[in-house]
């Protein structure tokens, strides 16, 4: 990955939570995975960390959708999320850790 982020490379779903099903949650998390995986850098791992869970980032927007749905969209939706996050976080976690290693 080079230092630049580029928004091309970054996984997508629609920003309509209620379309959504749990393999498009799933393949989103394994796409980001992967991305966060082959950061080479700790500066490249923290414009991926906004990128995917900032303020303006496509699971922020959809969590923010959570309020308007029916109690049982809630508890589903909400799941497929927390999952999602989740998973990116320890993909995170799991890196920096990584790269903070190599720069021993």
């Amino acid at each position: 990955m080079s230092e630049q982020l580029s928004t091309d490379t970054l996984p997508t779903l629609d920003e309509n939570l209620s379309t959504l099903g749990e393999s498009d949650f799933q393949t989103f998390g394994e796409q980001a995975v992967a991305l966060i995986s082959h950061a080479n850098s700790e500066k490249a791992l923290q414009e991926l960390r906004v990128a995917l869970t900032g303020k303006k980032a496509t699971i922020t927007a959809l969590s923010k959708q959570l309020g308007s749905l029916s109690a049982d969209d809630k508890k589903r939706f909400g799941g497929y999320l927390h999952a999602l996050r989740t998973s990116i976080n320890s993909a995170f976690d799991e890196r920096s850790g990584t790269l903070s290693a190599l720069a021993l």
